[in-house]
């Protein structure tokens, strides 16, 4: 029984009974016992998941099949990867590799979202302290200067006090509104991104800072990684290169890469050598597809994409070492440097208005 209406397993979840399994498998234990003691001693969906396998699997049900039934609650690349090292014998060296690859994906996403906490800490508190001011600044010592002296308002304190007046709107209305730009550009610009949702191995909420400019390249370079490292592992087991390849590029989530592998796929399937049918496909990387073509006439092709994947790799982690050192100082100083200049326009500006109205007598005469 196929189970379509179910969302798909969060990766970590997944990675988590994908560790217990592989204990199982390594342990020697026959596979509808070790599915039930997985199914005891975990919660929630780990444990559903495990229950739901076990029975199957007790009714005569192989593993890949019982995996195949989950449907879209299970990563089609998953599915993929327990079947390949079943066919070669290999099954615990599959499920590990897919637990470390799974959590470095993981790790490095949450590293570039973490640089952007501290400068958004510094915002919340900049504009809580402006709320402040504004709120008791402009009645509590403007306001009595110019009752005091008896000056008519200028107006640009008239419009520090309609502003202050009307802050019970405006206070929360600034925020909300940026808040929903920053969902709508999330959502527009990771749109491609998100149609892939039953084959992806990483949830979307992962991709949603994906539109940001200082995360567009680290995470287009995890996906490239991600994609040659699961195209080797796939190959070494003696998968099928035209599902291959498309099986690794749908675990990405990446348009692009998806778009490419399509192409390759049918390219590939009307008998063409890989290296011509990579000459083909513009939407791949240059040293990616240099680097395929070579693991073909090398006879390497696993091996090949396994180096691809750390060279790619390297890459996203330089960048995201970087984003999260340089970043937080950049947007923090260009925060403060604004807030400093709110404030400072908000103090001075009526202060040089009354002082101007002040002294015009004196100028005058």
């Amino acid at each position: 029984m196929a189970t379509q209406n179910r969302s798909p397993l969060k990766l970590e979840a997944l990675l988590a009974f994908n560790d217990e399994l592989a204990g199982v498998v390594r342990a020697g234990l026959p596979l509808d016992l070790g599915l039930r003691q997985i199914a005891d001693s975990t919660l929630g969906g780990i444990s559903r998941l495990s229950q739901r396998l076990q029975e199957r699997v007790a009714a005569g049900v192989s593993l890949e099949q019982a995996l195949r039934q989950e449907g879209d609650h299970l990563p089609n690349v998953y599915t993929a990867i327990v079947e390949a090292g079943l066919r070669v014998g290999r099954l615990p060296q599959a499920l590990e590799m897919l637990s470390v690859l799974g959590r470095t994906m993981l790790e490095l996403h949450r590293r570039s979202v973490v640089a952007l906490i501290y400068p958004m800490i510094v915002l919340i508190l900049a504009y809580g302290c402006f709320l402040a001011f504004m709120a008791f600044w402009i009645p509590e010592i403007i306001e009595r200067f110019y009752t005091t002296l008896r000056a008519e308002p200028g107006p640009i304190f008239l419009l520090l006090r309609e502003l202050t007046d009307t802050i019970a709107i405006w206070s929360w209305a600034a925020p909300l509104s940026i808040w929903l730009v920053f969902i709508l550009f999330s959502f527009v610009f990771s749109a491609n991104d998100r149609q892939v949702a039953s084959g992806s191995l990483l949830p979307r909420s992962v991709r949603r800072f994906a539109w940001l400019p200082w995360m567009r390249s680290a995470m287009d370079n995890l996906d490239r990684a991600t994609f040659s490292k699961l195209l080797g592992v796939l190959v070494n087991h003696e998968t099928p290169l035209h599902e291959a390849v498309v099986l690794a590029s749908c675990a990405t989530g990446n348009s692009s890469l998806m778009r490419g592998s399509n192409r390759l796929s049918e390219l590939l399937r009307g008998g063409q050598s890989l290296a011509v049918c990579v000459q083909n496909i513009e939407v791949m990387p240059p040293f990616m597809r240099s680097m395929m073509a070579m693991g073909e006439r090398h006879h390497a092709l696993g091996p090949t994409m396994w180096q691809t994947s750390e060279v790619y790799q390297r890459r996203a982690e330089q960048q995201v070492e970087f984003a999260r050192s340089v970043l937080p100082i950049l947007l923090s100083c260009g925060i403060g440097g604004v807030a400093l200049l709110i404030y400072s326009l908000t103090v001075f500006a009526p202060v040089w208005e009354l002082y101007h109205q002040v002294a015009q007598p004196l100028l005058v005469m």
